[in-house]
This record gives structure tokens, sequence and C-alpha cells, in this order.
């Protein structure tokens, strides 16, 4: 099964209140990765919001940065070498 294949067999399973924060989610993967800080400006709007828009906001954003922490991915191949690798008696 490709992973296209398995993807729609997970959202096909997906309960419909679950859908539109997928589509928000795969809506921001597929736009161009912004690697500029945000301006004070953007920092001040995002703090006039209401707590909920603010709280899912930082979920979406968390849900597109947690594979880049899961155990066992390639990003995280660096620390687990550094913490094989460490001898915690030196100290």
């Amino acid at each position: 099964m490709s992973t296209r294949q398995e993807l729609l067999s997970v959202i096909e399973q997906l309960p419909d209140e679950q859908l539109p924060s997928l589509l928000e989610i795969a809506q921001a993967l597929k736009q161009p990765e912004q690697h500029e800080p945000q301006s004070a400006r953007e920092i001040r709007a995002f703090l006039k919001l209401p707590l909920a828009e603010q709280q899912r906001q930082l979920e979406q954003q968390a849900a597109l940065i947690a594979p880049y922490f899961q155990p066992g991915s390639e990003d995280m191949e660096w620390v687990e070498e550094y913490v094989e690798d460490d001898d915690w008696n030196d100290e």
C-alpha cells in the first residue's frame, strides 16, 4: 500500500469533527516553509486573539513539528547518538 493510499484510508476512518483540523494541517504543509522570524506586529496580533484561537494555532504548529521529535526519526538521530555516547559519570 502506498503512503497516499494509507493516508486516505486513515482519513476515511476519522470522525467528521476532526476533518477541519486535518484540512488546516494539510494546507499548512502545502505552503512553503517560513524561515523568517515573526515580526513584533504579528506577535501582538496573535496575543490579541481569543485564547481558544491561540490554543488552536499552537496545536496546529505543534502537530506540524511533532514528527521531527519522534524517537527513531532521522531528525532525532543526533540526540540519540549524543545520549548514547555521553558518559554521565564524567561530572
